[in-house]
């Protein structure tokens, strides 16, 4: 019995990007992926202040034509490793 599975890796593929997309897309709070306003409007800090931070690479991003994504998890670490002892505390 031969079965032709020669589309399996094609519907992997394809379902992988799904996912992918999906973990990207969860609800804001969950987002993986955040944009210059989203950090805004999440950790009040200053878009100007932002993108000065992403042009000296201090957090990994994603360009996608002009639109900048900062992963949430770098952006977090990075105010973490930045922030002074006792004043957030």
């Amino acid at each position: 019995m031969s079965d032709d599975l020669s589309g399996y890796t094609s519907l992997v593929y394809t379902l992988n990007h799904v996912n992918h997309f999906e973990v990207i897309m969860k609800s804001r709070n969950d987002k993986k992926l955040l944009t210059v306003t989203e950090i805004f409007r999440e950790y009040g800090i200053k878009p100007p202040l932002t993108y000065h931070w992403t042009r000296n690479r201090k957090f990994r991003i994603l360009k996608i034509g002009k639109k900048i994504l900062i992963a949430r998890a770098d952006f977090e670490d990075f105010l973490k490793a930045h922030s002074v002892p006792g004043e957030n505390q």
